[in-house]
């Protein structure tokens, strides 16, 4: 048995908190541990580490080795293109099948799952994995709550196992008009969609062959390229242009929904998809110490800068971050994903993105870095204050200082420090003192603005590790 992580989604119904630069799965709800951990951690109930994959954009590679460093990076599989889970999984599947002699059972489950009750999940997907023998994919479902629009269902046919709770699936609505959720939910016939997926290896590369053959054509042809020249730029430069036709399309309409041998074994857990902010209101995971509600109602507030005053409203989610603030009608969360890719939302960022990199340019002696700027905005004869401004997906040198000492105040953006051994996440209003030969890094999720103090001695860096290829001088010091 084999477990593939779906990590690429973008979360974009979470916005402001979840990010293009830093999306929701690598986030901590109400906990210490991200929703990507917890889903590994789950994981290890069911299989090895060594059979655990995570498939991936280049751009969250980073922040997956930062979360997980007990993974190996050959498991991080990188999407040469991100177009949808099917391609994903697609890919995903081709990279797996080279390294097993065998023909393995898949377990696919997204990243960004609230599951509670976990040896139940276990058990779940143990009795489905049984299953996988005679049809073409075993899936999870969940016994609705409530007449849900945003999941997709599963009506119910005949029971497939008398020992289990599996069913044939007769077929898939997705998400339905309140009303016909409504009626699902009265039928007592159907299971929401989970998004879990089982099946032998060599059956989804059968299923990609007959339902998605653009894309089948697309990996036999990067299998017969690695074969015959290696690995290297050239291959992904070939992997991109090949899948650059393809339409992107999820798993479910891609494939699952066109199978007509199909199982699903109900789920005996807590489960919910974090798929918006109504999600962390279901479960209790909004913070309200600091919220004064005056004359108002059901509304969900997402602010850790201060007290937050709601006043005459309701049904509204208020949420900020330092990529901006939402305030939008709760029956209007669908609408999060269209406004953020409109051109005149992307113009708004543009332009406020430019005039704060004015404001700092104009504040002081800026030095450009591989990794961001560098501001010198204040220097005497004792101390040094900069500011660093980090870009996305960009880390500075590991390095020491033999005298220096320093301390980072995190203005805003996300991202990690690394202190000697520890890895420290960091957001605006963390402090962070750094002493002489202590080994450090800094690395940023999204765009990271920090304000560094430091004693003089400026020149009193060395590199220790550098992404960008620069060396130290044999025996001295170079500047960072």
């Amino acid at each position: 048995m084999i477990a593939l992580v779906l990590a690429g989604g973008r979360g974009n119904r979470f916005w402001p908190k979840s990010s293009p630069d830093l999306p929701k799965q690598f986030l901590t709800l109400g906990d210490s541990k991200s929703l990507l951990q917890k889903t590994v951690e789950r994981l290890w109930k069911l299989v090895q580490t060594d059979d655990i994959y995570i498939v991936i954009p280049e751009k969250y590679k980073e922040q997956v080795k930062m979360q997980l460093p007990e993974m190996d990076e050959k498991n991080l599989i990188i999407e040469p293109v991100t177009k949808d889970t099917a391609v994903a999984i697609g890919y995903a599947s081709m990279v797996i099948a080279e390294r097993y002699e065998t023909d393995p059972v898949m377990v696919v489950v997204p990243s960004d799952h609230l599951i509670d009750n976990e040896e139940n999940w276990v058990n779940t997907l143990k009795q489905a994995v049984q299953l996988t023998n005679d049809v073409e994919v075993v899936t999870v479902g969940i016994t609705p709550t409530r007449p849900e629009t945003e999941y997709g269902y599963i009506i119910l046919g005949k029971k497939a196992d008398k020992k289990t709770c599996a069913y044939f699936v007769k077929r898939f609505i997705e998400k339905p008009q309140k009303s016909k959720a409504e009626s699902l939910l009265k039928s007592g016939n159907c299971l929401w969609n989970s998004g879990m997926f089982i099946w032998k290896l060599s059956t989804l590369r059968s299923l990609v062959k007959k339902y998605l053959p653009e894309l089948y054509t697309a990996l036999e042809k990067i299998k017969n390229f690695q074969h015959e020249k290696g690995c290297g730029t050239d291959l992904n430069t070939y992997m991109k242009e090949l899948f650059a036709s393809i339409p992107a399309i999820s798993i479910d309409y891609g494939i699952v929904e066109k199978c007509r041998n199909i199982i699903v074994v109900e789920g005996n857990f807590s489960w919910d998809d974090l798929g918006d902010w109504r999600a962390l209101k279901r479960n209790g995971l909004c913070r309200t110490d600091n919220v004064l509600s005056v004359n108002s109602s059901g509304c969900i507030v997402d602010w850790d800068r201060g007290p937050v005053m709601v006043i005459g409203v309701d049904n509204l989610v208020i949420a900020g971050s330092d990529d901006g603030l939402l305030v939008c009608a709760e029956d209007m969360l669908n609408q999060i994903k269209k406004v953020l890719n409109s051109e005149e939302f992307l113009n708004i960022t543009t332009h406020l993105k430019k005039r704060r990199r004015d404001e700092y340019k104009n504040s002081g002696t800026m030095i450009e870095k591989p990794w961001g700027r560098e501001i010198i905005w204040a220097q005497t004869q004792n101390y040094a204050a900069k500011i660093l401004i980090v870009a996305p997906g960009e880390a500075t040198s590991v390095h020491l200082h033999k005298e220096k000492e320093e301390t980072f105040y995190i203005e805003s953006g996300t991202g990690f420090i690394l202190l000697g051994e520890e890895v420290i996440p960091v957001k605006p209003g963390k402090v962070i003192h750094v002493k002489p030969n202590v080994s450090h890094r800094i690395m940023a999720s999204e765009e990271l603005v920090l304000f560094e103090v430091s004693t003089s001695h400026l020149d009193d860096v060395i590199r220790l590790n550098d992404r960008y290829g620069r060396e130290k001088k044999e025996g001295g010091w170079i500047k960072e």
